[in-house]
């Protein structure tokens, strides 16, 4: 890729569901802390329960992401957890006795430190433009949980800038956090493509700011109605590189 044909001078990537495999990791993790609930739990009905998780975490994840930690140091994640698990014992009649919620999260964050991983083709693609254009990184979420990501995936050293919104005090889809992000590359919005896979998060966010928007549907979702459109549409990050190079064309479904 030579510097003369270049459509885009930076790339900012989505994190959860872009780069990194959150759903894969949530089903492992979960998969392992609820044999161990249902171990301690006599009559733990632990399909119900893989049911419940993630609509019972929801909206204590997103109190959380709401409220930037005051507290330098201290890890919120195992706290937050031990929310979530108290609350889905809750919901399925099971006391949580003897620390039991609290050792569940502790299990739940021992399981997801093992299982980071990313999806198989982020890493070749960020290889491949690795030293050719910026690449940068747009991220909602806790610090702490976002950077032990990047950390083990390899990530942290790769992507420059690295916006999270906990540390920036800002929340996609604010448009203030892509222009920031941009910013921070030293180019102008029509100069970096934005690839994530929320159409409310990433592209309403990213297109408000001014930004080219690839939309990437892992799981071959169907785009929602009444949400701006994205520029390009990807099954997976292969294209990304033609994208950059101008080979793809914008509205191309890819």
């Amino acid at each position: 890729m030579s510097s003369g044909n270049i459509r885009f001078r930076a790339v900012l990537f989505d994190l959860d569901g872009t780069l990194y495999d959150e759903r894969g990791g949530m089903e492992r993790s979960l998969s392992i802390t609820l044999a161990e609930a249902a171990r301690l739990a006599a009559g733990l009905d632990i399909r119900k329960a893989a049911s419940l998780y993630v609509a019972v975490g929801k909206p204590i994840w997103e109190e959380a992401d709401r409220i930037r930690s005051a507290a330098a140091g201290v890890s919120r994640l195992v706290e937050i957890r031990s929310r979530v698990w108290r609350a889905l014992l809750e919901r399925l009649g099971v006391p949580a006795t003897d620390g039991l919620a609290d050792h569940l999260a502790a299990t739940y964050t021992k399981a997801r430190a093992s299982t980071h991983t990313l999806y198989p083709d982020a890493a070749p693609v960020l290889e491949r433009l690795k030293g050719k254009i910026r690449l940068g990184l747009v991220s909602n979420g806790l610090s702490e949980q976002q950077r032990e990501k990047l950390q083990a995936c390899g990530l942290a050293d790769l992507l420059d800038p690295i916006l999270i919104s906990e540390e920036a005090g800002l929340k996609k889809p604010d448009s203030g956090m892509f222009l920031r992000a941009v910013d921070l590359s030293g180019c102008a919005p029509a100069e970096v493509l934005f690839v994530g896979d929320s159409p409310h998060r990433d592209v309403a966010g990213a297109r408000a700011a001014g930004l080219p928007v690839a939309w990437i549907r892992r799981y071959g979702e169907s785009y929602p109605e009444g949400q701006p459109e994205p520029d390009y549409v990807l099954g997976d990050l292969h294209p990304v590189q033609e994208i950059v190079q101008g080979t793809i064309t914008p509205a191309g479904r890819i």
